[in-house]
């Protein structure tokens, strides 16, 4: 589901993405639960967004 994940993102994240779905699954392994994964990710892109808007992709 990892590498779905980042291929779906895009090649330019790609490697970001994979890194990033590989945590999010373990955090939902460990957990059972599919939020404490949800909130890792909403944490890592939150940093993201004023770049993504300035940049107009947002």
């Amino acid at each position: 589901m990892a590498l779905i994940f980042a291929i779906a993102h895009g090649i330019t994240v790609f490697p970001a993405a994979l890194l990033v779905g590989l945590i999010t699954a373990e955090i939902y392994r460990r957990s059972g639960s599919v939020w404490p994964a949800v909130v890792v990710h909403i944490v890592y892109n939150l940093p993201q967004l004023p770049l993504m808007v300035a940049a107009g992709i947002g």
